[in-house]
């Protein structure tokens, strides 16, 4: 549960940040962590679907850590 209050925070103050640091505009700055939430949603979609059918999650983990690094292009 802490963990959880603790990304919510981190999700809610990174709009301020990327305006701050980076200087994108309030749109701009506000629609950047959009594209993070949907991997993030996929992405455990995704897990919970192939998890159980093969028994294995250390791979998916790797995979989804490798995925995520090569995907990025935003400095979210």
């Amino acid at each position: 549960m802490l963990a959880m209050g603790g990304m919510i925070g981190v999700m809610s103050y990174l709009p301020t940040y990327l305006q701050m640091v980076y200087g994108y505009s309030a749109t701009a700055s506000g629609l950047l962590p959009g594209t993070h939430h949907h991997r993030m949603l996929v992405s455990s979609i995704l897990s919970d679907v192939l998890v159980p059918r093969t028994d294995r999650c250390k791979i998916y983990s790797v995979l989804g850590l490798w995925c995520c690094r090569r995907l990025s292009r935003s400095p979210v």
